[in-house]
C-alpha cells in the first residue's frame, strides 16, 4: 500500500486521516510491496544551512512514501490511544445535553442543557453507569459547554468551612480552572471561556479562566457527611451551586431547588458496566471532526 502527499508538509488532520485510509485497507488485508532499493547518494560539497526558524516547520512524508503494513497499524494503533479521550468527551456532550432541563437521567445522573449544569443532593446512587469509581463523600453536579459559542458563569457561593471543588476539563480531560476550597477561591462568579471567543468580559465577574478547547465538562462537588444532620444543612448552598450562559448574567445569586428537577428515561437499557462511550468501529469516522474542534497543543502539529 502506498500513500502520497502534495508536499512536505502534512496537518494532523490530513496525516491521521491518510493512516486511517490505511488502516481500512490492512483490517481487510492489503499487503505492502517493499520499497525499491534508493539510489546511493551522490557526494556534494556541503551547502551552508539556512537561519533557523523561530518556529520550525513539521516535515511531513515524503512524496511517494511507501508505507509498511507494520507502520500503519502503528499509526492507527497511536492514534486510537491519542485521540480517544477526546472522541469520549466529545460522545459524552452529545449524550448529557440532550434535555430540555437540568434533571436526572434515569432518576440517578445529572443531565444538564449547553452550558448548565444539574446537582445532586444526596451522594450518587452506585446504580450510575456514566463512570466508575466516583466519590462517595460528596454530593455531585455535572454538565458540558460549547465556550466558543457562548461562555458559562459558574456561581459560588459562600461555603464557609466545607471542602468544596468545582472542577473544570477541557476536551483532553485536562483540568484547566482553579475553583474550590484548596485554591482560597472567594464567593463570586467565574467566567470559562473558549480558546476563540472575542467578546468582553461584564463587571461583577470575579476571575475568567480560559478553556484550551471549546467543550468543557464541568463538575462541581461539595463535601457532604453521611448523616442526617448534614444533609438539612448543605441543601441551602446546593441550591446555589449554578451554572449558566453568559448572557444570562446579571450579577445576582441566582437559586434553584435541586430537589424538585425532573426525570428524563434512559436512552437504552441499563447494563451492569461503564457506558462505553467510543465505539471502536466509529472512530476513525469521529475523529476528524473531532480534531477540527480541538487546537494542536505545541508538539501536536506533527502528528
Amino acid at each position: 500500500m502506498s500513500a502520497s502527499t502534495e508536499n512536505a508538509g502534512v496537518s494532523r488532520r490530513g496525516f491521521l486521516q491518510a493512516g486511517t485510509a490505511a488502516v481500512v485497507g490492512v483490517s481487510v488485508g492489503c499487503n505492502a510491496a517493499p520499497p525499491a532499493e534508493a539510489p546511493k547518494p551522490v557526494a556534494t560539497e556541503p551547502a551552508t544551512p539556512p537561519p533557523p526558524a523561530s518556529v520550525p516547520a513539521a516535515a511531513g512524508a515524503a512524496p511517494n512514501t511507501t508505507f509498511s503494513k507494520e507502520y500503519v497499524q502503528m499509526v492507527g494503533r497511536f492514534a486510537f490511544l491519542w485521540g480517544w479521550p477526546m472522541v469520549n468527551s466529545f460522545n459524552r456532550r452529545t449524550a448529557m445535553v440532550s434535555v430540555p432541563e437540568p434533571g436526572l437521567r434515569g432518576g440517578v445522573l445529572p443531565n444538564a442543557p449547553r452550558g448548565q449544569v444539574c446537582m445532586l443532593t444526596d451522594y450518587i446512587s452506585a446504580d450510575q453507569r456514566f463512570v466508575t469509581c466516583s466519590n462517595q463523600d460528596v454530593a455531585y453536579g455535572f454538565g458540558f459547554g460549547a465556550l466558543d459559542d457562548e461562555p458559562v458563569v459558574m456561581q459560588v457561593p459562600d461555603f464557609g468551612n466545607r471542602f468544596w471543588v468545582y472542577a473544570a476539563w477541557d476536551a483532553r480531560t485536562d483540568s484547566f480552572a482553579e475553583l474550590g476550597q484548596q485554591y482560597g477561591t472567594k464567593p463570586g462568579f467565574y467566567l470559562l471561556v473558549g480558546p476563540q471567543w472575542k467578546g468582553n468580559v461584564p463587571q461583577g465577574i470575579t476571575r475568567t479562566f480560559k478553556s484550551p478547547t471549546e467543550l468543557a465538562a464541568m463538575c462541581p462537588r461539595v463535601l457532604l457527611n453521611d448523616t442526617a444532620e448534614d444533609r438539612e444543612a448543605i441543601q441551602p448552598l446546593l441550591n446555589q451551586v449554578m451554572t449558566y450562559p453568559l448572557s444570562q448574567f446579571d450579577g445576582k445569586m441566582k437559586t434553584k431547588d435541586w430537589k424538585k428537577v425532573p426525570s428524563f428515561p434512559l436512552p437504552g437499557p441499563a447494563g451492569s458496566e461503564e457506558i462505553q462511550w467510543v465505539v471502536p468501529e466509529a472512530f476513525f469516522d469521529q475523529l476528524p471532526e473531532v480534531l477540527s474542534k480541538v487546537p494542536p497543543l505545541p508538539g501536536e502539529d506533527a502528528i
